[in-house]
């Protein structure tokens, strides 16, 4: 038994098809898909000027649809002719078919958006409403960069809604880690970063626990990461007071607003454990509580921001590099001297004129590039160098919340 096809769209008939009586309807129309370029989508199956509902009668077998005849029937020689003959279908829906069938349309689109007329006529709508630009709908129809870009910014949407919805604490500044802490006798509010590379204290708080004259300055150096920061040296050893528990910590001492950030050098030697389900910090044998937000600092580089979503992640310098030992240099010479003197007086008027300018903000030119290249403007850098004294890697931190 055998079945011609006749496809009224694109004017080629196909076949004879060779069939058996048992076969499913659904078998057919995969065959026919393959033989003769029929797509269900947008396009009918017609036997004696009927349409065939491939939808309700696909697990049919073809005699029972009488689409072919038993072979004991007369004329069971004779072949079956089939029309493929295409849907009167709406103009969104055509266009949806079009795409979907078009081997330049994005993938995005095939994959998120094409396959349901409903999510397609809801991205038709989204265009209209959130186009901008004022070009036409038919012309970002035929650009498919366009319809990428509004692809994503949709799905972009839906994640938005979804998070607004389900997770709304994302949206929130998230409260900084901070523990109570003793040294000798100072009580100080200690910023822990599991991120920052080393311990560090400011040189205030160094001056105001009785430190500044244990500093080592043959570790004097600079802290890198987007800018640079000056070490001023390292404290090797003084006792912290966590709790009821004395510990030992390392510092590297740094010109820094934040008083205390004890870094993962220190977390790792004394084995610490920040448990964030139970808000407590765990080190050397005990545990202390994280502060409530009313209990962090609210100046310097975690004052409150007039942006409505402050997000003041400071991170620590992450490369440190420590200067050799300073070598002793040799007294200048009365001639040396002389001449240093003289070209002082000869600087001197420039340098007044400057003065006031030198000392009101004024950064390196190379700070300032390296964060305008990161994709602020010069204005947006300097005001975040302001905020942080200088220390670029901080505003760098500042411009990204």
């Amino acid at each position: 038994m055998s079945i011609t096809v006749s496809n009224e769209v694109n004017n080629i008939t196909y076949g004879p098809i060779e069939v058996t009586e048992d076969m499913l309807l659904s078998d057919l129309i995969a065959l026919l898909q393959y033989d003769a370029e029929f797509d269900p989508e947008s396009e009918n199956l017609v036997f004696k000027d009927e349409i065939i509902d491939i939808n309700s009668k696909e697990s049919q077998t073809l005699e029972k649809l009488g689409l072919v005849i038993s072979p004991e029937e007369p004329n069971s020689n004779d072949p079956t002719l089939l029309l493929i003959r295409g849907k009167d279908l709406d103009p969104v829906e055509k266009l949806r078919i079009s795409l979907k069938k078009n081997e330049k349309t994005p993938a995005i689109l095939k994959e998120e958006i094409l396959l349901d007329p409903y999510k397609f006529d809801e991205f038709l709508k989204f265009i209209q409403l959130t186009n901008k630009t004022g070009q036409p709908l038919a012309s970002i129809l035929r650009d498919n960069s366009k319809l990428e870009e509004f692809a994503y910014q949709r799905i972009i949407d839906e994640q938005m809604a979804h998070a607004l919805e389900y997770t709304p604490e994302v949206f929130t500044p998230v409260t900084m880690l901070f523990i109570n802490l003793e040294i000798n006798g100072h009580p100080v509010k200690a910023f822990i970063d599991s991120g920052a590379q080393t311990t560090i204290i400011s040189t205030k708080l160094a001056k105001e626990t009785k430190l500044d004259r244990l500093i080592d300055k043959r570790f004097k150096g600079e802290a890198r990461g987007v800018g640079k920061g000056e070490i001023l040296g390292k404290i090797h050893s003084a006792m912290v007071k966590i709790e009821s528990q004395f510990v030992s910590c390392a510092f590297t001492v740094l010109d820094t607003n934040m008083d205390l950030l004890l870094g993962l050098d220190m977390l790792r030697r004394h084995l610490a454990n920040i448990d964030l389900g139970r808000n407590v910090l765990k080190i050397a044998g005990i545990e202390t509580p994280f502060l409530g937000e009313a209990d962090i600092p609210k100046t310097g580089l975690f004052a409150q921001n007039s942006n409505p979503n402050p997000l003041e992640q400071v991170k620590a310098p992450q490369f440190t590099k420590i200067q050799n030992p300073p070598q002793v240099k040799r007294p200048k010479t009365e001639t040396s001297v002389l001449a240093a003197d003289r070209n002082d007086s000869l600087a001197s008027d420039k340098n007044v004129e400057t003065a006031e300018t030198t000392n009101t903000h004024s950064f390196p030119e190379e700070t300032i590039k390296n964060l305008v290249a990161l994709g602020f403007s010069r204005q947006q850098v300097i005001d975040a160098l302001k905020a942080t004294n200088g220390n670029a890697e901080y505003a760098a931190s500042l411009l990204f919340q």
